[in-house]
């Protein structure tokens, strides 16, 4: 019971952080407007479409990390990063990408480079070991971390406005990651204390 209200919380600050849920003109409005493009983001709505798909199929990721424990981390995890790489590829193919590459200088490299090792080898790493060792609301609440920390990086690396539904919404997935943990710490404390 206690880990679906945490699991809402996260689920309700995820839906005001990207505007799902939003507060405009003196009322709440629900709903995302794939008609919302900007001059800086001109195909913005096929950019929600593929992001709301890509939330499905993460979450059904983390319920079947958590599902299949007779599968080896190290196994699940080699199998994680070549369907990646597969779908990677056939996006880069999609969206021929190729007359950038071949003007990549030695920096776009060592980006490139970097963001594989943060995005891919550790996190994904990480996601999959975590997987594992978790049940899959307490799982699910924490990888949500990931949108306050997008939310922080896109606010103080690229200067993005942040709203007040979006910071109420940042409070609510900290608080919903948060809380599993803490209440099993105290858990673990008061059983200690009674043994």
């Amino acid at each position: 019971m206690l880990s679906g209200i945490f699991l809402s919380l996260v689920f309700i600050g995820m839906l005001l952080t990207i505007g799902i849920i939003d507060f405009k003109n003196g009322s709440l409005t629900f709903g995302l407007d794939l008609s919302a493009s900007t001059p800086d983001f001109p195909q913005k709505s096929l950019g929600d479409l593929l992001g709301l798909l890509s939330g499905i199929f993460y979450g059904l990721a983390l319920f079947f990390y958590g599902y299949r424990k007779d599968v080896d981390s190290i196994v699940r995890g080699v199998w994680n990063f070549f369907w990646a790489a597969c779908a990677t590829l056939v996006m880069s193919i999609v969206l021929r990408p190729w007359h950038g590459i071949s003007t990549f200088t030695a920096t776009n490299w060592m980006w490139a480079v970097a963001l594989f090792l943060v995005c891919g080898l550790f996190a994904l790493g990480f996601l999959v070991v975590a997987g594992r060792n978790l049940p899959a609301v307490e799982y699910s609440t924490i990888s949500y971390w990931e949108c306050p920390v997008a939310i922080l990086c896109g606010l103080l690396v690229w200067g993005e406005k942040l709203t007040p539904m979006g910071m109420i919404g940042g409070l609510l997935i900290v608080g919903g990651g948060l809380a599993p943990i803490i209440v099993d710490a105290i858990a673990r404390k008061s059983r200690a204390s009674t043994s």
